[in-house]
């Protein structure tokens, strides 16, 4: 086999790159969170109520990217950490 013909078909049986997503969408976040998509978007809601009375939120953070609701998993990740109960880690 040629060596042009090789690399094309070593290119052919490359398993395609993972791009692990920094923001997810509703539905994946709470997949991630173990909640339902339902909690996110209610928790959304009230914290919008709330900053709106300059009140803290009690969801994890979120951003928009024009219209579509982004959670970043940095976000959800350091709600889950404000959220632990218990002894030491």
């Amino acid at each position: 086999m040629n060596t042009a013909s090789q690399s094309s078909t070593q290119r052919k049986h490359r398993p395609p790159s993972v791009i692990v997503p920094r923001a997810l969408r509703e539905k994946e976040a709470a997949q991630y969170l173990g909640l339902s998509p339902s909690f996110l978007r209610n928790t959304r809601v009230a914290d919008m109520r709330a900053l709106r009375e300059s009140k803290p939120g009690k969801g994890p953070r979120w951003v928009t990217l024009a219209t579509a609701v982004r959670y970043l998993v940095t976000d959800l990740d350091a709600w889950l950490v404000q959220h632990r109960v218990g002894g030491a880690a």
